[in-house]
């Protein structure tokens, strides 16, 4: 914990968890960093991608598996700028895409959900459960 490098250079525009907005409570399950337009994207820590995929929601996304139960995801990418394929081992501070830009095209959003491992279930698989990021990465 606190150690993890920053998935890209920005501020925090929305925490980790519950909160209410205009009456209406959300659930955020990471947290969303504004960067540059065209940032790049960096992985937190080694691991291997196990998918790339698009969500409604979160947009083109990229999960990477850390082992031990612990996996990241970065979202809202530009899916012409992903630079990693599934299943392919990726370090630390690798370039794994880059930002998919805001409509007025000024800046970026990264979604980064952090996942861990809440013990195992009967069968010996993790159980995961998504963590605040902010306490993971370095200040």
């Amino acid at each position: 914990k606190g150690k993890l490098p920053w998935p890209a250079n920005g501020s925090i525009v929305s925490k980790f968890g519950e909160f209410e907005n205009n009456g209406v409570k959300t659930i955020n399950l990471g947290i969303e960093i504004k960067t540059k337009k065209d940032a790049e994207i960096l992985s937190v820590h080694d691991g291997i991608v196990i998918e790339i995929g698009f969500n409604p929601y979160y947009g083109s996304f990229i999960w990477i598996d850390h082992g031990e139960g612990f996996s990241t995801i970065y979202a809202n990418l530009n899916d012409e700028n992903i630079f990693v394929s599934k299943e392919e081992y990726i370090e630390a501070n690798s370039i794994i895409g880059k930002i998919q830009n805001v409509e007025n095209n000024s800046h970026g959003i990264l979604n980064f959900m952090l996942w861990g491992s809440d013990g195992k279930d009967a069968n010996g698989n993790h159980i995961l459960i998504n963590k605040n990021p902010e306490e993971w990465i370095a200040d």
